[in-house]
């Protein structure tokens, strides 16, 4: 049984991504828009969860599979394709330096290590596939997360909430910590980020409810303007994730648990037919903006200009539609590659051939290329 659609969540989705569009086409107004990636990592934790609990009642073998192989037809299908689309761009496009950096990427997206690589990057730049270090977080993440909920339901000493808000806590001081100690770690690594999306987590575990009216109206209301401060004032500048973290990440939890019978005024808000939309794509929105920012940068050997910026985010908005609609959807409702064996092996093939194509680019090219 699946939870309930909420299409004020698609909404909040649709305010995650498009923060983080504007942040990377450096739109004024928007240099915090790196914190639409903590909103949806706390949007990411309150969904998976639902979704698991939905299907507890499973063996937990099948259980595990099912729910792996749900993730992989959401994840993979529109990656690989950007994948393939954007290598013989970049080849074309990159200077050798540059597309080295990208064989380094590309490689260690097809192991689910692009934060490691991010984290690792002394090169600088904009490089075209730093942005899915992401979802190597959330895939880190959850190839743990369903198996300590599993431990943690068979275990009668500790109820799950107790033991995942354990491990928040634990991983929002590593976060504190390494904001200011180690803040390249503190931002790209899995280990500060995990209370994120265990806050997110914890709203279903705790069937946190707010009763009053009054209450949850002023909460969303003021949670909409916490994450709009903070999207406006934030910069590159600010010691990330850590404290300046946690107002972002419960303005979303605030917005989710407010928001359950769109009765509020945020609610209603979020639930509009454009935002709602956009939430829908903003997966393949996130996949595409970035690189193709990246490579304009190489091409044109700079920023683009406001008339430039404006055309690239429309064609983003387009790319990102045609993905959802021929790839993503398709493919993750079983329209195409309905067999879950084909689908699989096809996936693992073109991992496995794009994990090569990178490691050759960053270890071959250097002997090759000046």
């Amino acid at each position: 049984m699946r939870p309930p659609y909420r299409a004020d969540i698609d909404g909040l989705r649709a305010i995650s991504a498009g923060a983080v569009v504007l942040f990377h086409a450096q739109v004024p107004g928007f240099r915090g828009g790196f914190v639409g990636v903590d909103i949806f990592f706390v949007i990411s934790g309150y969904l998976i969860t639902q979704v698991l609990l939905a299907t507890a009642e499973l063996p937990p073998r099948r259980w595990l599979a099912e729910f792996y192989l749900r993730r992989c037809r959401r994840v993979l299908p529109a990656l690989l394709v950007l994948l393939l689309l954007l290598t013989p761009i970049a080849a074309l496009v990159l200077v050798a330096a540059d597309l080295r950096s990208y064989g380094r990427y590309l490689g260690s997206t097809s192991v689910l290590l692009t934060n490691v690589a991010a984290w690792t990057d002394h090169q600088g730049g904009r490089p075209a596939l730093i942005h899915l270090w992401t979802i190597a977080v959330e895939e880190q993440f959850y190839l743990v997360f369903p198996v300590v909920l599993l431990v943690a339901g068979r275990a009668r000493a500790v109820a799950p909430a107790f033991l995942i808000g354990g491990l928040a806590v634990l991983s929002f001081a590593l976060s504190v910590w390494a904001s200011y100690a180690a803040p390249v770690a503190s931002f790209y690594l899995t280990p500060p980020r995990v209370w994120e999306l265990l806050l997110g987590s914890l709203l279903v575990l705790t069937r946190w409810n707010i009763r009053s009216a009054l209450i949850r109206e002023f909460l969303a209301i003021a949670s909409l303007l916490v994450i709009a401060v903070t999207v406006k004032v934030y910069s590159n500048r600010t010691p990330y994730a850590g404290f300046y973290a946690l107002p972002v990440c419960l303005a979303a939890a605030a917005l989710i648990a407010t928001g359950r019978d769109r009765t509020t005024l945020a609610a209603r808000i979020l639930s509009a037919r454009p935002l709602v939309f956009t939430g829908l794509i903003s997966y393949s929105l996130y996949l595409w903006h970035a690189a193709i920012l990246s490579l304009f940068w190489s091409w044109h050997r700079g920023p683009p200009g406001t008339f430039q910026t404006i055309i690239l985010l429309v064609a983003i908005w387009a790319l990102a539609v045609i993905s959802w609609r021929i790839v993503e959807r398709p493919i993750r409702q079983g329209t195409w590659l309905k067999s879950n064996r084909r689908f699989l092996i096809t996936a693992a093939t073109l991992n496995l051939a794009l994990g090569i194509v990178g490691l050759l680019i960053w270890k071959v090219l250097p002997l090759s290329a000046p």
